[in-house]
C-alpha cells in the first residue's frame, strides 16, 4: 500500500465514495483540488504568501508526477489499504499533539474542512474538532483560509 505522496492526490483520493464508486456530486472537489495543488507548492517553497497575495518563491523546476488528467466514467481505487492509511491520517490530525503532526495532513484537514467534504469530516466531526481544525489550519498557511474565502465567493455568485 502506497500512499499518494500529493495532496491532490490525497483529497481525490478521500473524496472518491468507494460505496457508490465515484465522487459524489456537490462536493468542492475542483477547488479542493486546486487547493491542495498550491498547498504543495507553497509546501515546497515554490509559492510564497505576500500579503494576501501569491507570488512565485524559488525559482527552480518542481517536480510535477501528474502529466494530465483524463476524463473517465468510472474510478476503482487499486488498493483501499491507501485511502484507509488517509483516513486514519486525518483521523490522528485532528486528535494527536499538534507537535507530532506532519505539516502535509495539516494542510489535508485544513483543505478537507475549507471544502467542507463531508464524507470525510461531517458535521459531528467538524464540530467537534474545531478549534483542532483552526489549529491545523493556522499550521498549514494561508491555503485553508483561501480556499475557504474562494468557495463562499462562488457560492454568492461573486467569483
Amino acid at each position: 500500500m502506497a500512499v499518494p505522496h500529493s495532496l491532490p492526490q490525497r483529497v481525490f483520493l478521500l473524496a472518491y465514495d468507494p460505496d457508490k464508486g465515484r465522487v459524489g456530486l456537490g462536493t468542492n472537489l475542483g477547488a479542493m483540488l486546486r487547493a491542495a495543488a498550491h498547498a504543495d507548492l507553497y509546501r515546497g517553497g515554490h509559492l510564497t504568501d505576500e500579503r494576501g497575495r501569491a507570488a512565485v518563491g524559488v525559482r527552480h523546476p518542481c517536480r510535477d508526477p501528474v502529466l494530465g488528467l483524463f476524463p473517465t466514467t468510472r474510478v476503482t481505487i487499486r488498493d483501499p489499504r491507501a485511502r484507509t492509511e488517509l483516513l486514519d491520517r486525518v483521523g490522528t490530525a485532528l486528535h494527536e499533539p499538534i507537535g507530532g503532526i506532519d505539516p502535509a495532513d495539516a494542510a489535508l484537514v485544513a483543505i478537507l474542512a475549507a471544502g467542507d467534504l463531508r464524507l470525510v469530516l461531517d458535521r459531528k466531526t467538524g464540530r467537534a474538532g474545531k478549534a483542532r481544525i483552526q489549529e491545523l489550519t493556522r499550521l498549514s498557511g494561508p491555503i485553508g483560509p483561501a480556499l475557504h474565502n474562494s468557495i463562499r465567493a462562488a457560492a454568492i455568485g461573486e467569483l
